[in-house]
Order: C-alpha cells, then structure tokens, then sequence
C-alpha cells in the first residue's frame, strides 16, 4: 500500500513538471544472503541456533521422563505427594516454556545484530548505485510490497557484486 502511494505521488508530481522517473527495486533479504558477511553470519547464527536447540531439545526430555516417571508412580503415591510432584513438573514446564522464549529472544537479537552492520553498507551502496545511475526511488522488493517488477528494474545482483568488491565500505 505505502509503495502504491508512494509511485502514485511520484507520478502526478512529475508528470506535471515532465520529469523521467526512473524506478529500480532490490530485495534486501537476498542481498544479505548471498554476500560473503551475509553468508559467515547465516553460518554463524546456524551454530547459535543449533547450540541453543540442542539445550532446549535437552531440557524437553529431561522433562519428558520426568512427567513418564510420574505417571507411572501415580498410582503408588499418597494424594499429597502425588499434588507436590505435578506442581514440580508444572513449574518445571513453565521453566522450559521460559527458556524457549528466552533462546528465540536472543536468536533474534543475535540476527538483528549480525545482520545490522550489513543492511548499513547495502543501504551506501544502493544510494551510490541511485545516485550514478539517476534512480529516482529505488524500493525493495517483499512479498508484500512489489508483487511483480520487470527483471531489468531489479538492481539486486548490482548490489551484491558491489557490496563484496568492498564497495560499501
């Protein structure tokens, strides 16, 4: 929507004053997988991310027993002990409930931070490539934003090839 009106402004206000409008659209997610810091981080954030699954994985059967062993005990125990067992593993599962939260909060703050010093030197390049090639907006592509561009307007593989000659530092 916030592309539409932003293209239907750029139109009327340059077709009064007879100006070329020149768009052009990069897909940002693209870009930051396939230049080389983009490639280290996504190796990186995968070790993060299966160190931390592995945790998880481990604490959820740690659980699981926890919670067969009662279940086979139940019969055998006093009502009272039997209550304080289900609220230990209650509050064992909300621990674990907690630590899932947790591990995806710093999963993404880990990605945020991988991924920032990245979106800043695309984000020079694509003014340079504007500014050179006299884009009047270039926008990026989402599946929400551009659901259909013409190839030629796509300056995504320019920015990549820029981006690991070094050309956004």
């Amino acid at each position: 929507m916030k592309a539409a009106t932003v293209l239907a402004l750029l139109l009327g206000a340059s077709s009064a004053r007879a100006e070329a409008i020149k768009i052009g659209y990069v897909d940002l997610q693209r870009a930051v997988t396939e230049t080389e810091d983009g490639k280290q981080a996504k190796a990186k954030l995968q070790g993060m991310f299966k160190e931390k699954q592995n945790e998880l994985d481990r604490k959820q059967e740690e659980f699981k027993k926890a919670k067969e062993e009662l279940d086979k005990q139940k019969v055998m125990l006093k009502p009272e002990v039997q209550r304080q067992r289900e609220k230990e593993l209650q509050d064992r599962f909300v621990e674990l409930q907690a630590l899932y939260v947790k591990l995806q909060k710093e999963l993404s703050q880990a990605e945020a931070e991988a991924t920032k010093d990245i979106f800043a030197k695309l984000h020079r390049i694509i003014v340079k490539i504007a500014d050179k090639e006299g884009f009047t907006i270039v926008l990026e592509k989402t599946e929400s934003s551009i659901l259909w561009a013409k190839p030629s307007l796509d300056l995504t593989n320019e920015l990549i090839r820029a981006y690991n000659s070094g050309g956004g530092k």
